[in-house]
């Protein structure tokens, strides 16, 4: 196996989208997750072994300077060049009605850039073929994904039109929907479960559930705990479930933290208290916004101190403040804050 898990030694700051781009950045992970979620007949025609995960950056006006969530660069077996199959995959820890939308602006710029390296290379002739892209929707949080996962879907419904309005269909991966039972697993790839489980447990409300899937994550890696990889994907779990759970006593995390030195011989691990500092960083940050708008314009409605509240990117809420003292309305402020956190 290789060694590809992120060094987040000294990150404590780990929302969902960081986990995310942590763990589906990850070679095995990659492979094994491609392998498992594409359909069968085309997963036969592909050379999952030499897949290669990209890092593309796409500009335009609605989405400038935005990285798509993940690429995945998938040769097809048989077929020379430049040619292979992408699968561009959107996380969502929301209910995104315009996720399929801002996919299928990826997809478009994928396009583009082929298009543009071929006319570079002179190879756009008679013969030139695009690469087919897959897009994937990968959704957790409290409750079921309702958006559309068809671009065709998000048009106006005038009959007759159907025909020619692009389709563009997501695979929606809602770990909301999956029961635990059926998340696919790897013989050869642990993390694929492990890290997908977390993903779906981690909004649960129940204290007991959340401790029982950690000494179940435990108990599925500590076969490999001798390996640094999988060491470095443990502490990944520490951040994530310190910085995003609030049910969970002070005791539970000692336990669950003495587990973690049982299981890995990680004495450099950071403590809940290092941790809790970081949380309490950006509550305070996101509690300054929330002061600056009801002073400067109008107390903010309950849901949108609980987007703030939710937040943990220092970064953004940098941002967000800034933007909180030159904003004229709550609406605009909205708008903007949908922008940065996109």
């Amino acid at each position: 196996m290789s060694d590809t898990t992120p060094d987040i030694q000294d990150d404590y700051k780990l929302p969902h989208d960081a986990f995310f781009k942590a763990t589906f950045a990850m070679q095995d992970f990659a492979k094994a997750f491609v392998k498992h979620i594409l359909p069968k007949k085309l997963v036969a025609k592909l050379n999952i072994e030499k897949l290669t995960v990209e890092k593309l950056e796409f500009r335009d006006d609605l989405f400038r300077g935005l990285f798509p969530d993940i690429v995945y660069r998938v040769p097809i077996k048989g077929v020379r060049g430049s040619v292979c199959v992408h699968t561009v995959i959107e996380h969502k820890a929301q209910n995104d009605q315009m996720a399929i939308f801002q996919l299928s602006r990826y997809v478009m710029q994928l396009c583009d850039h082929e298009v543009r390296t071929a006319k570079e290379q002179k190879k756009l002739n008679r013969r030139f073929r695009l690469s087919p892209i897959i897009p994937i929707l990968l959704h957790q949080g409290l409750s079921a994904f309702t958006g559309p996962t068809q671009l065709a879907d998000m048009f106006y419904p005038v009959e007759g039109t159907e025909r020619y309005l692009p389709k563009l269909q997501a695979v929606l991966v809602d770990l909301t929907k999956i029961d635990e039972k059926r998340l696919p697993r790897d013989p050869e790839t642990p993390e694929l479960y492990v890290v997908l489980l977390i993903m779906k447990v981690i909004f649960s409300k129940d204290r007991a559930t959340l401790l029982s899937k950690w000494q179940e994550i435990l108990d599925e890696l500590k076969p490999y705990s001798e390996m640094p990889k999988y060491r470095r994907l443990i502490r990944l779990f520490w951040y994530y479930t310190g910085y995003n759970t609030t049910k969970l006593t002070e005791t539970d995390y000692k336990e669950i933290e003495a587990d973690i030195r049982k299981n890995t011989g990680d004495d450099t691990m950071p403590t809940l208290a290092q941790i809790f500092t970081k949380k309490g960083e950006a509550k305070g940050k996101a509690d300054g916004i929330i002061r600056t708008l009801t002073k400067r314009i109008a107390q903010p409605s309950e849901k949108l101190e609980e987007k703030l509240l939710a937040l943990t990117n220092l970064e953004q809420l940098d941002q967000l403040f800034d933007l909180a003292l030159d904003c004229q309305s709550l609406d605009e402020f909205e708008n903007l804050l949908a922008q940065v956190t996109m």
